[in-house]
């Protein structure tokens, strides 16, 4: 779809094609204007995505079943659920939260920072910080005997989507938004992005055992459904290099 409303300077294109006219060269390749337009084409009909991921329902919904396949590329994650040509990825928001060791698993955040250092790899990702909270608990053992423990919860993510989803649109950030979610607590944020905003948007269920959430999906202009070919063909290789050195893809889950 040809947006001549955004910020594009077409004088550039222009005085280059003054300067240069449309001649092929002596080595057979395509002639300047031709080459031009194709750039032309590149910057004013590609629609602008920016993707949002609910790390914690993609991790419920698709991860922690399949602990092998962890070691997710997100950015190959999408590409493959996108068309071919047409869509471009502005950036990658990546909501998530920091957890914290358990008395059985001391080593969990070490395998997260491994994680996160992988995703760092990716350029155009940025992550988007919530909170991971200790919550007490106690349980019923028997009529005169209880309990008390504590598990963990995140907090804020699914709220860190919908703000950033809902800001992001009305700076005119992108063109279609990339939900990866099947949280219905984002549906209110998905439907002033659909109704308000205009925006295309495409709802990416990333629970492999779960049904899309209908109240996210009658925003959507598209939905797909994320199967385990997705999660296996997308995964980063097992030695990754970053501007700190090499490292690997964690032994253990």
């Amino acid at each position: 779809m040809l947006d001549l409303g955004k910020t594009f300077d077409f004088s550039f294109f222009f005085g280059i094609i003054y300067v240069y006219p449309p001649v092929a060269s002596v080595t057979g390749r395509k002639p300047t204007v031709e080459r031009l337009w194709v750039l032309l084409w590149y910057y004013v009909y590609m629609k602008r995505v920016y993707v949002y991921i609910d790390s914690f329902n993609l991790y419920y919904g698709a991860l922690k079943p399949n602990p092998s396949y962890k070691w997710l590329n997100v950015e190959k994650l999408i590409l493959a659920l996108l068309p071919k040509t047409g869509y471009k990825i502005e950036k990658i928001k990546f909501c998530t939260a920091r957890v914290s060791a358990s008395d059985f698993d001391l080593d969990k955040p070490v395998r997260q920072n491994i994680y996160f250092r992988a995703l760092a790899t990716i350029q155009n990702l940025e992550f988007v910080w919530g909170k991971y909270k200790a919550k007490p608990i106690r349980i019923q053992i028997t009529k005169d005997v209880k309990i008390q423990g504590k598990t963990f919860e995140e907090k804020g993510t699914d709220v860190n989507v919908a703000v950033h989803m809902v800001n992001d649109g009305y700076r005119d950030k992108y063109d279609v938004v990339v939900l990866v979610s099947n949280d219905s607590d984002i549906a209110e944020a998905l439907k002033i992005v659909r109704n308000e905003l205009d925006k295309e948007i495409w709802l990416i269920n990333p629970g492999l055992d779960s049904p899309t959430t209908k109240s996210l999906s009658q925003y959507s202009n598209e939905v797909r459904k994320l199967r385990f070919s997705n999660i296996k063909d997308s995964q980063f290789p097992g030695i990754l290099i970053d501007t700190t050195g090499t490292f690997h893809k964690p032994k253990t889950w």
